[in-house]
C-alpha cells in the first residue's frame, strides 16, 4: 500500500504554494489529496455558474473569503502536465507543470459555509493536508 504523507503548513504559507512545492520536491506525477484540516484566510474557490467548460468566463464565479476560516473539506488531486487530459491543459497555472484539482470547503462568520474549486488560501493557524501518490 502506498505510504500517506503529511504535508505540514504553517502560518503564513500559501496553500498552492505549498502544494507545488511538494509534488516537486516529492518527484511525483500524480497525488491524490486525501483530506486536509486547519485554519486558513484570504481564500479564492470557484463555483461553476453556466454549462460552460469550468475555468472559462463567464461559467465561473469567484468566491472570496478574507476573514479566518476552518477549513471543513479539502480533497482532491495534483497531476503533472504530462499527465492532464488534453481539455484540462488549459487550467494549468502558466508557472506551474502541475494541475491543482481540489474541491474544498470553508466555514467561517457565524457558520456560513463558502465552498468550490480551490485556487488559493493562506494559512494562518496551522494546515495539514494528507496525501498519496498515485499511478491512477
Amino acid at each position: 500500500m502506498p505510504e500517506i504523507c503529511t504535508l505540514v503548513l504553517t502560518p503564513g504559507q500559501a496553500v498552492d504554494e505549498s502544494l507545488y512545492e511538494f509534488m516537486r520536491g516529492k518527484k511525483w506525477k500524480r497525488g491524490v489529496i486525501l483530506a486536509g484540516i486547519g485554519a486558513v484566510d484570504q481564500v479564492c474557490l470557484t463555483t461553476p455558474t453556466a454549462p460552460e467548460f469550468p475555468g472559462q468566463a463567464p461559467g465561473i464565479r469567484l468566491t472570496q473569503v478574507e476573514e479566518p476560516c476552518e477549513v471543513v473539506s479539502f480533497t482532491g488531486e495534483i497531476i503533472h502536465v504530462d499527465r492532464v487530459k488534453e481539455s484540462l491543459k488549459r487550467l494549468i497555472r502558466l508557472d506551474s507543470e502541475y494541475l491543482i484539482h481540489v474541491h474544498a470547503s470553508v466555514a467561517y462568520g457565524g457558520g456560513e459555509v463558502a465552498g468550490g474549486g480551490f485556487r488559493t488560501a493562506r494559512v494562518f493557524g496551522g494546515m495539514n493536508i494528507y496525501m498519496m501518490e498515485t499511478e491512477l
